[in-house]
């Protein structure tokens, strides 16, 4: 019987079927570039989660309030505030927590990113609903950007939970 291909020129399936564990050069760099992927997405993910809040945001607001130079301007002044804040607050209470949060921790809680994103937007719709003009974009930015700072927080305090039962 003759030896099935996969696809036109490819490797017999027995021999795909064969196939030894990546060793040496091929592993190291496997391991590398997944290790980095896991860092990268560390390191974007809340950024990734806040620029998708931020610009929902402003979207969703240009709908009832269409945009101007001024409102794109409260809204920012409100964004800012909002982080100042936030930094303000966790200086003030949190000086002396060590920070010792497992990349899994932070892995799993950033994965749940979609309940803070989603959150800040539905406050940006009802805001945009209840308040007009200037205003809607200033509050819209402070209390948008506000959940969202609280809302990744208690996802990241889940994950941690999380591990701790495990």
């Amino acid at each position: 019987m003759a030896e099935r291909r996969r696809g036109s020129g490819g490797a017999p399936v027995s021999q795909i079927a064969d196939c030894k564990p990546l060793g040496g050069e091929a592993m190291r760099r496997s391991s590398l570039i997944l290790k980095n992927l896991r860092l990268s997405v560390m390191d974007n993910s809340s950024a990734f989660a806040f620029s998708t809040t931020i610009t929902g945001s402003f979207a969703l607001l240009n709908l009832v309030a269409p945009a101007s130079a001024v409102r794109i301007f409260a809204g920012a002044a409100g964004t800012v505030l909002a982080f100042m804040v936030a930094e303000w607050l966790a200086l003030l209470f949190l000086r002396h927590q060590p920070d010792d949060e497992s990349t899994s921790t932070r892995l799993f809680g950033r994965m749940m990113n979609f309940v803070s994103v989603g959150l800040a937007l539905g406050v940006t719709t009802l805001i945009g609903h209840w308040l007009s003009g200037t205003t809607s974009w200033f509050v819209a930015g402070l209390l948008s950007s506000l959940v969202f700072i609280l809302i990744e927080g208690l996802e990241l305090a889940v994950a941690e939970a999380r591990e701790a039962d495990e």
